[in-house]
């Protein structure tokens, strides 16, 4: 039985690690949490066959050069011991001799098949061993359904990398949203669900968010508030983005995204006064994503109001859905980081702001630099997406070609440009509500966000006289 230290940060990923490890291989997994914990206990067990862990480790705010230790100490000592390191640090690993790099540090299926060719286990050697039966499905999916189209359950560890999975809901059973919140106010993030019925439960969920959102959008034209569409839209939105990374563009995920936008433009047309509005995006449960979306998206909607020749923006029905499905898809490559709570703190992230980048790793840095433009080229196969929104994506932080963050704005589109000062308020409403600051009208930030740049000048501009006008209008 090869024994393989595990190290990483991240705890659904070390668990999925662990117990594909467990299971495919039939080996002994020895969790520690950094580098010096791991060199530790080689040094009194020098036979250990491999260690599997991030490239680098942030624990308690300090961040261990993970992978550089763990070699340092496997060269000095002359060791067999193999690495499976996770994560590139952005290709400093160049005494990397015994062992392979898997340059995600969030992908478990690459760790996994990394040491099974480390070890020499073979894909027919695989394929005779029993498949993890089981993925987890995030709580908040079932918050939209009344029923469930599978056999759901909860997973109870009874040791290290074993586990035991008890049916909670039958397939077909009934149950309300306060069913899935008891379990939730124990702990419970994840049920889960055999893995040959993923697809088919992703599917379910679509279609049971596009029929909810389909009956708001409905009772929202008979002149409801539209506030009251706004906790499911919010709800919808997260969900769909999450549904959109899981498993990418296809009939369910592309309607869903649809329905959230059209969503998103009903509730901005028929409000008749934002403040309140945005307090109330600001208070709901859900994740700054949707908030930011949501509130870019009005005020955007605003400026186009005034139908002013001189911004060279396109007419408002034509710029309206652009807007809108840049406002959905703007941050969407971020998602891909699994770390919620991390995703959380990036959302507010601005070009004035880099200097919070300094602590993040080099594959974070990556992600971040680029989204934009992955973003936009991932818009490009959507077939329900308006004509050039995916430019609007691709220059939303200011860079002519999509990566880093820039002030190139005389050279963007128009549009682009009114998304990025409407984001950029929007990132500021939030920041402010959630510090409680109510001293500065956030116009007087985006004048000095903006100062020196004419074409962005005459939108903030442009910007405060919507505003003005809505105030006197409500």
């Amino acid at each position: 039985m090869a024994q393989i230290l595990l190290i990483h940060s991240n705890k659904n990923v070390h668990d999925l690690i662990n117990i594909n490890l467990t299971t495919y291989l039939g080996a002994h997994i020895i969790p520690r949490a950094t580098a010096d914990e791991a060199i530790a206990l080689m040094e009194i067990l020098p036979h250990i066959d491999m260690v599997v862990a991030e490239s680098r480790v942030a624990l308690d705010g300090v961040t261990e050069n993970t992978a550089d230790k763990l070699i340092k100490f496997i060269d000095e000592h002359r060791l067999d011991t193999e690495l499976v390191v996770m994560g590139d640090d952005g290709g400093k690993l160049k005494d990397l001799k015994n062992g392979l790099i898997v340059l995600n540090p969030l992908d478990w299926e690459g760790a996994v098949d990394a040491a099974s060719k480390i070890l020499g286990i073979t894909l027919e050697d695989l394929k005779k061993k029993i498949s993890p039966e089981y993925v987890p499905i995030y709580s908040a999916y079932f918050h939209a359904l009344h029923s469930s189209p599978c056999d759901v359950f909860i997973r109870i560890k009874q040791a290290e990398g074993q586990y035991q999975y008890l049916k909670r809901i039958h397939r077909d059973d009934t149950f309300e949203i306060k069913d899935i919140q008891r379990y939730e106010a124990q702990g419970l993030k994840y049920f889960f669900i055999l893995k040959s019925e993923r697809d088919s439960f992703a599917t379910y969920v679509s279609n049971a968010l596009v029929l909810r959102l389909e009956k708001e959008i409905i009772e929202a034209s008979a002149d409801l508030d539209p506030a009251s569409q706004i906790p499911v839209l919010g709800e919808s939105y997260d969900l769909a983005l999450n549904s959109i990374v899981d498993q990418g563009l296809n009939v369910s995920t592309i309607q869903l995204a649809d329905t959230v936008i059209q969503g998103m433009v009903s509730t901005t047309q028929r409000s008749k006064v934002l403040g309140p509005l945005f307090r109330q995006i600001i208070g709901l449960p859900t994740g700054r994503l949707f908030k930011k979306g949501q509130i870019t998206l009005m005020v955007a909607l605003e400026v186009l109001k005034l139908k002013n020749v001189d911004l060279g923006l396109p007419p408002k029905d034509d710029a309206t859905a652009k807007i809108a499905y840049a406002a959905f898809f703007a941050d969407l490559k971020i998602l891909d980081m699994a770390d919620s709570d991390q995703i959380e703190k990036l959302v507010l992230l601005d070009y004035p702001d880099l200097g919070q980048m300094t602590s993040l790793n080099e594959n974070v840095k990556g992600l971040i630099f680029n989204h934009a433009l992955d973003a936009a080229l991932f818009i490009r196969r959507n077939p329900e997406a308006p004509l050039d929104v995916d430019i609007i994506v691709k220059q939303h932080h200011g860079s002519l070609n999509g990566t880093g963050f820039k002030t190139e704005y005389a050279q963007l589109a128009s549009l682009s440009r009114l998304f990025i000062l409407c984001e950029a308020f929007a990132r500021q409403f939030i920041y402010y509500s959630d510090k409680g600051r109510t001293d500065r009208p956030i116009i007087l930030d985006m004048q000095d966000r903006f100062k020196g740049h004419a074409s962005m000048e005459i939108l903030v501009k442009a910007l405060q006289e919507a505003l003005k006008q809505r105030e006197r209008e409500s």
